[in-house]
């Protein structure tokens, strides 16, 4: 493309520029990569064992704001995934099964998966062992508990000894509570204010949407 038209594309918003170095006016790069779109959160269940004010996974404030998900593929063009819930850590295997299926799919080169959790600690080991994660977020609300601090260290800690998990810290900043933060363990560490219920509770640059397929691993 020439310098002249490369200007007019980006003047009136037409066109993307691929990480591999093109300019492209279609949906496709030609290397082959899907133009890129915000983050999409793949919500796999609604089960929690929280409650917390403001959550974007609360079907009742998201209802307008969710889209329904039957296939994997309609994920192809976003550069990120973040699977949460509900509290995906509660069901282990199902979220595994779900990601075992993702990863068979040509798209997944392109994109990076990361997990969504503010676990409780009895499902802290199930991190260890999931497949197929490139990073995990971890949220630490206002006025945790005993076992919501204990569950942020022991989170540190696998973070810190996961050298090729990049993990992000989101920390509310009404949290009042101390916490000794590594901050060697962790790649972000973004403080915020979790969102009031008459707020939208999405991130600006994300797509919500609700799995409405299998999670046998019948996927594949």
């Amino acid at each position: 493309m020439s310098g002249t038209l490369h200007r007019i594309a980006k003047a009136f918003g037409g066109g993307w520029n691929c990480p591999c170095g093109r300019f492209s006016l279609g949906d496709t790069c030609a290397c082959g990569r899907p133009k890129s779109r915000p983050r999409a959160l793949v919500s796999l269940h609604h089960e929690c064992n929280r409650g917390c004010e403001g959550c974007a996974d609360t079907l009742e404030r998201t209802q307008d704001e969710r889209t329904s998900l039957f296939y994997m593929e309609d994920l192809a063009g976003f550069e990120e995934i973040i699977v949460t819930g509900g509290e995906p850590l509660l069901r282990p295997v199902e979220v595994q099964n779900w990601l075992d299926d993702y990863n068979m799919l040509a798209q997944r080169k392109h994109q990076r998966v990361y997990l969504f959790t503010s676990t409780s600690r009895p499902h802290l080991y199930d991190l260890v062992h999931f497949r197929w994660i490139d990073g995990l977020t971890f949220t630490v609300h206002k006025n945790p508990s005993g076992e919501d601090i204990e569950a942020f260290r022991q989170v540190q800690g696998i973070a810190g000894d996961s050298s090729h998990l990049n993990s992000r810290l989101k920390l509310d900043m009404r949290c009042n509570v101390y916490l000794d933060i590594c901050t060697s363990s962790w790649t972000i560490i973004e403080p915020f204010t979790w969102m009031g219920l008459e707020e939208s509770c999405l991130p600006h640059d994300a797509v919500l949407f609700d799995w409405q397929g299998p999670l046998d691993g019948s996927v594949r």
